[in-house]
């Protein structure tokens, strides 16, 4: 696995430059160490993912390139968030908080920590609200999809015009998206059952999406929803699943702490946010994917609310994308803007891209279930617990990612 190459795979406009003759992007010097140095130099806002490539040209590993000034690693910017306490018997708000890990100021790839955003010029859509989005991923994967920006509510194609525009590594020619699978364009689909070796393509292919169904239709009932999916909805086809990409722990192992949330639906809050961070987190260093637990502290009970005043956000941006949310108090205290950007649901296609924020963690739940906040400014659609909703809990959606630190 020697690497012969470095190149950008993709880039907004000028983030990194005309990489032509390989000036901006270096392969340091290979001294026999197994930490190879790739030398990286930006030029404006924006993001890009970097490859290594073989003596082929085919990708060896790839990392996501996220240029800001806002500073979101800077830890004097983050909130700790203090959670409910909580066992196998329920989550208790009455009870004093436990403190968690802080929270990152932002989504991880966004350009701006809330809507008021950074003025113009930043993406090829004027909105400032959208400049919070972040990058969107499948769960497990360590590599990034461009957020959706043209705010469009319904189902609908994955492509340049519900997206920024992105260049290839010489800053001038535009890489071509679609949900569909022509593989003509940089980003594309294929169908994850009829992989073998899932993960390993994910690491070749960083910018295909790989779908867990052929057909989302979010008018079915629920019954008719899964059974559109393959392997539970997951992008790995059956047999190649796996719970701890993100660093987690298999959930209902032995010796667990868990509650049952629903048991109709089979839902529950395992103990299982594992110790350390792993090679597939797209966090930057020092930053890991969060723990599902993180979300109790949004409603007064730690489960989904019964109504508006049962959700613990301030209005602050009642006209835009997004909801402000209580990090460690009841109505009180610091906060932190979550965005409602819209996912890419299990086809590969944009969905809600104003209204819905479908944001992943690193914990999951029995049956390939992730265990994703899904957010609106709707007491009936703002669900800790996603279990409404098929197509929006399983692995193979793309959605933004809140990082922590961490360690405490």
């Amino acid at each position: 696995m020697k690497i012969a190459s470095v190149g950008i795979i993709w880039q907004t406009k000028d983030c990194i430059g005309d990489n032509t003759n390989g000036t901006l992007v270096q392969l340091g010097e290979n001294t026999g160490d197994i930490h190879q140095k790739i030398y990286v130099r930006t030029q404006k806002k924006g993001n890009a993912l970097i490859g290594a490539y073989n003596s082929k040209g085919d990708v060896l590993w790839s990392w996501h390139i996220w240029v800001t000034d806002h500073e979101p690693d800077n830890l004097g910017r983050a909130v700790t968030y203090y959670t409910y306490d909580w066992d196998n018997n329920g989550i208790y708000p009455e009870k004093p908080r436990i403190q968690g890990y802080a929270v990152m100021s932002c989504n991880l790839g966004a350009l701006a920590e809330n809507q008021k955003g950074l003025g113009t010029g930043l993406h090829r859509y004027p909105d400032e609200m959208t400049q919070a989005f972040g990058m969107l991923y499948q769960w497990g994967r360590k590599d990034p999809f461009p957020p959706l920006r043209n705010v469009v509510s319904e189902h609908h194609d994955y492509n340049d015009e519900h997206t920024d525009l992105h260049y290839d590594n010489s800053n001038q020619i535009e890489v071509h998206k679609t949900s569909g699978t022509d593989e003509n364009k940089l980003f594309h689909s294929v169908i994850g059952s009829t992989l073998t070796g899932a993960v390993r393509h994910a690491i070749a292919n960083p910018t295909v999406f790989i779908t867990g169904t052929n057909d989302v239709n979010r008018n079915e009932s629920y019954v008719q929803q899964k059974s559109n999916y393959f392997n539970n909805g997951d992008w790995c086809p059956i047999g190649e699943s796996d719970n701890k990409l993100w660093g987690g722990l298999e959930p209902a192992s032995e010796g667990m702490k868990a509650y049952t949330i629903n048991q109709t639906n089979n839902v529950h809050i395992y103990d299982n946010y594992g110790t350390e961070k792993s090679i597939f987190d797209p966090c930057p260093t020092g930053w890991r994917v969060a723990s599902g637990e993180l979300w109790f502290e949004f409603t007064n009970t730690g489960l989904n609310p019964g109504s508006m005043s049962g959700i613990n956000y301030d209005d602050k941006f009642s006209d835009g994308y997004g909801m402000n949310m209580y990090m460690q108090k009841w109505k009180d205290g610091p906060t932190s803007y979550f965005p409602t950007q819209g996912t890419r649901v299990g086809d590969g296609g944009g969905f809600r891209t104003n209204s819905c924020g479908n944001y992943h963690n690193a914990t999951t739940d029995t049956d390939n279930r992730v265990n994703i906040l899904h957010i609106h400014k709707d007491a009936g659609l703002f669900h800790i617990f996603e279990y409404q909703f098929y197509f929006y809990y399983v692995k193979s959606v793309a959605g933004p990612i809140r990082c922590v630190r961490d360690s405490k």
